[in-house]
């Protein structure tokens, strides 16, 4: 198959950036994971105050609340789709 030196640059190209979208993509999850086991290896719940306690136990709640409203909104995006 005949193709253009311009179409094989970017074919070049375009496999260059999704490789390197991936390896950044894979650092990232890397760094998001390491920041998760940190997070939940710091807190020792037996050990805060009771005010810093109640603090974590509302910022729980509330990104809780948010994930569920997230769900929610896309259960409905979804059963709008038609069947």
């Amino acid at each position: 198959m005949l193709t253009s030196k311009t179409q094989d640059r970017l074919e070049t190209t375009s496999k260059a950036v999704g490789a390197a979208c991936q390896a950044l993509m894979r650092q990232v999850q890397g760094i998001m994971s390491e920041q998760n086991q940190d997070e939940t290896e710091a807190v020792s719940y037996t050990k805060l105050s009771s005010h810093k306690f109640k603090a974590r136990e509302i910022e729980q709640q509330t990104i809780f609340n948010e994930l569920e409203d997230r769900r929610c909104f896309s259960a409905s995006c979804l059963y709008g789709f038609p069947r």
